[in-house]
């Protein structure tokens, strides 16, 4: 075993520890297999239709279309399609997050280690990201954060150790994994420039280590795309043309930064709070989770005062997570897929600083003991037992955390991808050559649908952003009321205009379809029914064409 490499851990039974933790963290998401969500299917579409095409776009016909926020992944994934089959896909997103998860808790504990300079809480601070229940669930759903969080802690340890030229290629790198990858560059820039031992000027090789992935991205994606910004980005700025109250065209984000303050505090009231010491979106905490949480916030004084007297670069471990709130607080919109990176950097920010306070306070000897008890406390807030309940799917055992936005959020995943793959299979049995679908639920349909998709909502699909917002008579009924209790449902215009050769939706996101509006009756009719999407079932209408109608 290189001795260097021990070294950095401490000792070999440390070493040894550490790997074999990060084994059992690898195991654990892998056991958890491919857990449905509709929205990691519209990368696994573009990876797909690299794998088999050559075409790393939404469709393959017509202007290419980045519509996945994960450039890099999309390429992984369609490079690994490419060697084992475009059916490996859905596999090979799983097993990347499981060794990505591996890397997470290698890395925690050499950050934490670095922080601390203790081996226990390093070690304990490891074995709590590794076993997170948000980090597992989310990462079996086989999304790009698993990547994000690896690159993140592999960069800034990085730095730290003045291998500088690693650093800023995966900086540079970040922001094609996840958007907000983009706070890795002043963090990494900032120890380059003005950590100790550094002087604060530019050198050659870093910039040119930095600049190169950028550069090389910049020139293919707007030669090929049109832009080096994948369009969800763009697409999301018309949120509030696509989502009640339908009033604003677009995102004021200027407006937004005035009130950033009162922003960030709600957001973490909200949901960042309640996701890092509850696991969940909703619910109240126990009162062991409470006691955790002021344990946790206790800590952070004490830190914050060991870092200033040091006055070294490890500040650096601790500004992820204010940095992640300030950005989501701003943009105003958040998903639970976004949450691992900073549960994982507020995990290791809170624990180390509860390290830092029990060893100033209680001494060497006593201050492994509280820290054991800290990891207690903390290990309460991966809410694997404590978020079961009634609702749960029953085939779940107890080694399978829950989804952070409820039971009811796991069965209607489920029933998602069954009812929109049941259709997406109805449509190939159909067509002798797949036309052109539309609808507001695009990933899981997509993905086993081979013909052109146009994206209602618009993430993937420019063309419908113009029919945002809809008409007042598309919105409101003749008693003034919401035609549907659902956000982003599909204008008439678009219908006619666009004129898919099939609709393929549940009755909330086609209202007016569904009550047969004059301009649509004679253009389009019911043909199919195809399983359920939130307890509505989804229906598929054909343009034009007479067909008799189908229960599946």
């Amino acid at each position: 075993m290189n001795h260097a490499w021990v070294r950095a851990f401490g000792s070999p039974r440390m070493c040894v520890a550490v790997l074999a933790a990060a084994l059992v963290a690898t195991a654990l998401v892998a056991l958890q297999g491919l857990q449905p969500c509709d929205d990691a299917y519209i990368t696994f579409r573009h990876a797909k239709n690299l794998a088999a095409h050559g075409i790393p776009a939404w469709n393959l016909t017509g202007a290419p279309v980045l519509g996945s926020t994960t450039p890099a992944l999309v390429f992984l994934l369609g490079a690994v399609g490419f060697v084992a089959g475009a059916g490996a896909i859905e596999a090979a997103a799983l097993a990347i997050n499981a060794l990505a998860m591996g890397v997470i808790v290698v890395f925690t504990y050499l950050v934490v280690l670095d922080l601390v300079e203790r081996r226990l809480p390093a070690f304990l601070a490891a074995v709590l990201v590794g076993t997170n229940g948000v980090n597992v669930f989310v990462f079996s759903l086989g999304f790009e954060n698993a990547a994000l969080v690896a690159t993140l802690l592999v960069a800034l340890f990085a730095a730290r150790r003045r291998a500088f030229g690693l650093a800023l290629v995966l900086a540079s790198l970040a922001p094609l994994i996840r958007p907000e990858g983009i706070l890795l560059t002043p963090l990494v820039w900032g120890l380059v420039l003005f950590g100790r031992g550094s002087r604060p000027r530019l050198r050659p090789r870093w910039l040119a280590a930095f600049c190169a992935i950028p550069i090389a991205w910049a020139a293919f994606a707007t030669s090929y795309y049109g832009s080096p910004v994948p369009h969800p980005i763009h697409a999301k700025k018309r949120f509030p043309a696509i989502h009640r109250p339908y009033t604003a065209p677009d995102v004021d984000l200027v407006a937004r930064a005035t009130s950033l303050p009162t922003s960030v505090a709600s957001l973490w009231n909200g949901r960042a709070k309640r996701v890092l010491f509850t696991g969940r979106y909703d619910g109240r905490p126990s009162l062991v989770q409470r006691i955790a949480e002021w344990t946790a916030l206790l800590g952070l004084p004490c830190l914050l005062a060991f870092l200033v007297r040091r006055r070294d670069s490890r500040f650096v471990y601790a500004l992820y997570a204010p940095l992640f709130l300030v950005l989501y607080a701003w943009i105003g919109r958040t998903e639970v897929w976004y949450f691992p990176s900073f549960v994982t950097f507020a995990t290791i920010t809170l624990f180390a600083g509860c390290a830092i306070t029990a060893y100033r306070f209680a001494g060497a000897r006593a201050g492994g003991a509280v820290v054991a008890a800290v990891f207690a406390l903390f290990a309460t807030t991966n809410a694997w037992v404590l978020n079961r309940d009634k609702h749960a799917d029953v085939h779940k055992s107890a080694a399978y955390p829950l989804d952070p936005r409820g039971p009811a959020w796991q069965r209607w995943e489920r029933e998602r991808f069954d009812g929109y793959r049941a259709a997406a299979h109805f449509l190939a049995g159909k067509q002798q050559r797949p036309d052109t679908a539309l609808i507001s639920e695009v990933g899981v349909f997509g993905y086993f649908y081979d013909g052109p998709v146009i994206d209602a909502v618009g993430l993937c699909s420019p063309e419908v952003l113009p029919f945002y917002p809809p008409p007042r008579d598309d919105i409101y009924n003749d008693k003034g009321g919401y035609r549907t209790p659902a956000n982003n449902f599909v204008p008439t215009k678009m219908m006619t205009t666009l004129a898919p050769r099939f609709v393929v939706n549940a009755l909330i996101y086609i209202p007016t379809l569904a009550q047969r509006h004059p301009a649509l009756a004679a253009r389009y009719r019911p043909v199919g029914r195809a399983g359920t999407a939130w307890r509505s079932p989804i229906y598929i209408f054909e343009r034009s064409e007479p067909a008799e109608r189908v229960e599946l």
